[in-house]
């Protein structure tokens, strides 16, 4: 059974909501700005916020008010044991990643629809860096359909308290939470999709190292080890410019072939680097992948698949390559109930990986409905793939425009 579809247990709710504020509002500097109009909202309504760290749920529960929300959750974190017990429990609404899938849409429109609030993260996934993602294209459509009022948080502060790539749990400093009423009651059926769109990426994109430029004095985020874990996104080297060879130690991340170093002070920002901030650092990656010539070879890793279902297979040891217009991975010999190498093909994913960064990437294989986690035996690799796969799909959209060009031209 759907966890959305066996409704909240009102204590559980209630008692994890008021605990938690309890501790995290100290401890992580929480500060929500009152909104009475929102707080006085009688019907269903859809929340959307920005996806910046693993409590975003319940920091807009904290402020939404008193109503209780189902929130919309990747259905991998909950799938089994305790975690899918608690998703019950909760009335989490849960997606598939990757696949399609019309389920989760239809419990939101039914939990609209029986007078329930709603949370949905546009992005689909929390920031790598503390810059916003691109929004799903299909969520105008959903609420242009739903026709309900629309409440936009903006959640500031919340990656650098406890950052995607980190080893370490949370960095008490602040985080401040705002929000507004977007779209009234029966707006959005008279509203563009695009407008809606527009409107929803306006109010709620943050960008953390902005936010503390922007301050007179910027927050400072408390952590033993600052610039631990910071290799798996920040991989390769500004001055040898060697892919996976930095390392996170303590408040440094030092390059492994020449010994380049870079101090993350306590606010986010690098110290004794060309770079001002981990986002820079990365774009600067993802810049130089689609400039230079291809250095990526290829990974060892392990890898399993799984079924719609769940049903897990472990594939061993293997070998992962990123080719001109897809990866292939190939084992190391025959595992499981395979009595030869397995050698299986993916199209490069241009809607986006689920990736756990210095552990595992998904891939979809939509021939046989299966899910693949690949795991590198060094978690750098991860964000390596990921952007040697932006890098093939960006020349196999400039070899289209070229060709369509040329065809235009010729006739």
């Amino acid at each position: 059974m759907n966890p959305s579809s066996s409704g909240v247990n009102r204590f559980l709710y209630s008692l994890v909501k008021v605990v938690s504020r309890c501790l995290l509002t100290p401890l992580m500097g929480i500060r929500v700005k009152p909104n009475a109009q929102i707080r006085r909202l009688n019907g269903p309504f859809l929340v959307v916020a920005n996806h910046v760290n693993l409590l975003d749920p319940l920091f807009a529960a904290y402020a939404v008010g008193s109503r209780t929300i189902r929130f919309v959750a990747g259905e991998e974190v909950f799938r089994n044991g305790i975690a899918h017990k608690f998703a019950r429990s909760m009335g989490l609404i849960l997606r598939p990643q990757m696949r399609p899938d019309f389920s989760s849409t239809r419990d939101i429109i039914r939990a609209i629809r029986g007078d329930e609030v709603v949370l949905v993260f546009p992005e689909g996934q929390r920031s790598l860096n503390g810059e916003g993602w691109p929004l799903q294209d299909n969520l105008g459509v959903l609420i242009q359909k739903l026709n309900v009022p629309v409440v936009a948080l903006k959640i500031n502060g919340g990656y650098l308290s406890w950052p995607r790539w980190s080893k370490s749990w949370i960095r008490p400093g602040r985080i401040e939470i705002e929000s507004r009423i977007l779209f009234q009651d029966r707006e959005p059926g008279d509203t563009s999709v695009e407008n809606i769109m527009g409107a929803i990426a306006e109010a709620i994109y943050t960008d953390d190292n902005a936010w503390q430029r922007g301050r007179a004095k910027p927050v400072r985020f408390l952590s033993f080890a600052p610039a631990g874990g910071l290799q798996n996104i920040c991989h390769r080297c500004p001055k040898c410019k060697r892919p996976m060879t930095m390392v996170g130690r303590r408040d440094q991340l030092i390059c492994e072939s020449c010994e380049y170093r870079a101090r993350l002070l306590a606010d986010g920002r690098f110290s004794d680097c060309e770079f001002e901030n981990p986002a820079e650092w990365t774009r600067w990656q993802m810049s130089f992948a689609l400039s230079e010539p291809n250095d990526f070879g290829e990974i060892v890793c392990r890898a399993d698949r799984r079924t719609k279902d769940g049903d897990r297979e472990d594939m061993g040891e293997g070998r992962l390559v990123v080719r001109e217009s897809e990866l292939i991975w190939e084992s190391v010999e025959p595992t499981g109930k395979e009595t030869k190498k397995v050698r299986e093909r993916f199209s490069l994913p241009k809607q986006g990986v689920r990736a756990a960064y210095g552990k595992f990437f998904d891939l979809y294989q939509p021939r046989n409905d299966r899910t693949w986690t690949i795991t590198p035996q060094d978690g750098r690799a991860v964000m390596f793939v990921l952007e040697t796969i932006e890098r093939q799909l960006s020349k196999l959209s400039d070899s289209s425009a070229s060709s369509d060009g040329e065809a235009s031209g010729s006739v």
